[in-house]
């Protein structure tokens, strides 16, 4: 067997040294919505979904009425850039 490593070994761990500090932890913003305001969004997207099946036979007012409905909800949910694709 050779003598050598590929790696070298590891300093033993000394009793007396002190740990590293951990970094603070950042907490995530909590978005809490009213409950006015998720009853209203509801009701946008329930209305929005009855008008759907009026309009399904004409693809233009079926698109106004998706871009319609997603403004409402951007709007009423607090202006959140990530559901706005959706």
């Amino acid at each position: 067997m050779a003598d050598w490593e590929l790696l070298p070994k590891e300093p033993a761990p000394q009793q007396d040294a002190p740990r590293p500090q951990e970094p603070p932890r950042i907490e995530p913003r909590k978005v809490r919505y009213r409950t006015k305001r998720l009853v209203l969004a509801f009701t946008v997207a329930a209305i929005s979904d009855v008008l759907a099946v009026a309009v399904a036979f004409a693809p233009p007012l079926q698109w106004l009425l998706d871009l319609v409905t997603a403004g409402l909800l951007f709007l009423i949910l607090g202006r959140q850039w990530l559901i706005l694709p959706a």
